[in-house]
């Protein structure tokens, strides 16, 4: 066999293992580590009994973040309450500390229920919305099970993604405004970012408003 055909299977050899190589480690990173599933579990069992007292709540399986999408966690174990709120209890890597997310859930919870009637009667080609509060809004601003709050009390900022069935248009920069009009005076959601987005083109790039 020629000697730089040799060479060349070599080389490419090499490549081929290289490249099946980075896809084993890709493909083990986004596998969850068992015994770090039950870890975050023990611990959130235990933070329950600690914080959330007199109150019934199910641990129903554990949130995995393998694409690093938030800063927070890694693990996070998910939480049902008996009032239907579910939620995540997890370690927070930068303050060093269990906590949870059951204020922010509960607050775009609570929101969501407001706004949503809103936007089916004023928008006839709504599809799908989000509204989504930091999950450490309940430490930062000292809050807890017992004592909730209301969104309208702190200045806390939500973001609510409003996707339409259908292509935006230039008319829809007055929806938005609207929309944003109604959480400023109605709702009195003291800071926020709105996201209207299109489920038929996602090249579109989303129109935002933001106070």
């Amino acid at each position: 066999m020629n000697k730089y055909l040799k060479i060349g299977l070599g080389v490419l050899g090499v490549i081929v293992l290289g490249i099946g190589l980075l896809v084993f480690d890709f493909l083990s990173d986004m596998k969850p580590d068992k015994d770090k599933e039950e870890e975050v579990k023990v611990q959130a069992e235990q933070y329950l009994k600690d914080n959330f007292e007199g109150g019934r709540f199910e641990i129903y399986d554990v949130w995995y973040d393998n694409m690093d999408v938030n800063s927070l966690f890694e693990y996070a174990a998910k939480v049902r309450s008996e009032d239907n709120i579910e939620f995540l209890v997890y370690f927070n890597n930068e303050k060093n500390k269990m906590e949870d997310s059951y204020i922010a859930e509960k607050w775009a919870k609570n929101l969501y229920d407001i706004l949503n009637p809103y936007l089916e009667k004023n928008i006839s080609d709504l599809e799908e919305v989000f509204v989504l509060f930091d999950d450490d809004v309940g430490s930062i601003y000292n809050l807890d099970y017992k004592n909730s709050g209301e969104y309208k009390d702190y200045d806390a900022s939500v973001t609510i993604h409003i996707t339409l069935s259908r292509n935006l248009n230039d008319s829809d920069q007055n929806l938005l405004e609207g929309v944003t009009d109604y959480l400023q005076s109605e709702l009195k959601v003291r800071h926020a970012t709105i996201q209207l987005n299109s489920s038929k083109n996602h090249k579109l790039d989303p129109l935002i408003s933001q106070y």
